[in-house]
């Protein structure tokens, strides 16, 4: 047995994967948390260890960048043109910073399957896709995308793949697949991102921290999962919370802190008004029926939080249907 595994870890296949998680480890440690390892689908212990890296590049994300450096990246990103595409998801043109971010020359990636640059996880996504365009005359779909790059690792996107308008003589669809998000000064965000993250982790070594024991780690999650089962209801006390969920107050309050980088009620709100500005992108629903799904009693009191935290009002986001009064 012990001669199979050895001769599993040392296979070309596994150390391409043990480098993967190499490469993504070193990319954080600089501060870039945008790069994934790709999955192998294979049900084994360097399978798991990419799960676990790549969720946990998701959460240094989330707790390096803060709503900060969020609000500056969303003010300086774009949605970008980044393939026009036939109906069989061939590339026939695409945009060179795309290429750029993606670490493959333009030159190389024309003409070829979109899907000889996805991770395997977006191969089926693709397929229906291609099945949709065959059958409909028009596709209109938001998707996650996971684009392999040229260095071996792979970049999560969202995306929306769009069939155009052609001329009825014009044989085959023309397809065109946008990124959403994407920052034009790369650098300057990267740097940006990178000085950020060095304040945090100085920040992390100055700090008093306190001592969470395996239960208080799972107490605390617990209470985490609680907030964003139950964003419509008002918070319970630090009190209740803490007999609840068995932790005392004062790791409630700094340890959820320590944790999750934001205090529990900081951390409320803004799930709420994240969960709010979801809706208000991709519903048609009411102000005042997404103020109550956010847990606000009222659309004015929903509208100064959401101002508060966005820098402006809901009606600023295009497709609510606005009732009188609202």
């Amino acid at each position: 047995m012990k001669n199979k595994e050895y001769l599993l870890l040392n296979s070309d296949y596994n150390k391409k994967r043990f480098h993967q998680i190499q490469l993504v480890l070193m990319e954080a440690s600089s501060g870039n948390f945008n790069y994934r390892a790709e999955r192998s689908g294979r049900n084994d212990a360097l399978e798991a260890t990419t799960v676990m890296t790549n969720i946990a590049m998701e959460e240094l994300g989330a707790l390096f960048t803060g709503m900060e450096y969020q609000d500056y990246a969303e003010e300086n990103n774009i949605s970008l043109t980044a393939f026009n595409l036939d109906e069989k998801l061939v590339i026939r043109a695409l945009h060179p910073h795309i290429a750029d971010i993606l670490s493959w020359g333009p030159d190389f990636m024309a003409g070829k399957p979109l899907d000889d640059f996805l991770a395997e996880d977006s191969l089926a996504t693709c397929k229906n896709i291609r099945k949709r365009l065959k059958h409909k005359p028009d596709v209109n779909e938001n998707v996650k995308l996971f684009f392999k790059t040229g260095n071996r690792l792979v970049i999560p996107a969202a995306c929306n793949i769009s069939s155009l308008f052609c001329d009825s003589l014009q044989e085959q669809k023309t397809v065109s697949l946008t990124f959403k998000h994407v920052k034009m000064q790369q650098g300057e965000a990267l740097t940006q991102l990178m000085e950020r993250s060095q304040e945090k982790i100085r920040e992390l070594k100055t700090t008093k921290r306190i001592t969470l024991r395996m239960t208080d780690v799972r107490s605390l999650r617990n209470i985490h999962n609680y907030i964003l089962r139950h964003l419509e209801q008002p918070l319970p006390s630090m009190k209740v919370l803490a007999h609840t969920f068995g932790i005392n107050e004062f790791k409630l309050k700094n340890g959820f802190k320590q944790l999750y980088g934001v205090p529990v009620f900081t951390f409320h709100r803004q799930q709420r008004l994240k969960r709010a500005k979801f809706l208000i992108q991709t519903t048609e629903l009411y102000l005042k029926d997404i103020a109550k799904l956010a847990g606000y009693p009222d659309s004015s009191h929903f509208t100064k939080a959401f101002k508060d935290q966005y820098g402006c009002t809901p009606g600023m986001f295009k497709g609510i249907p606005w009732e009188e009064g609202d």
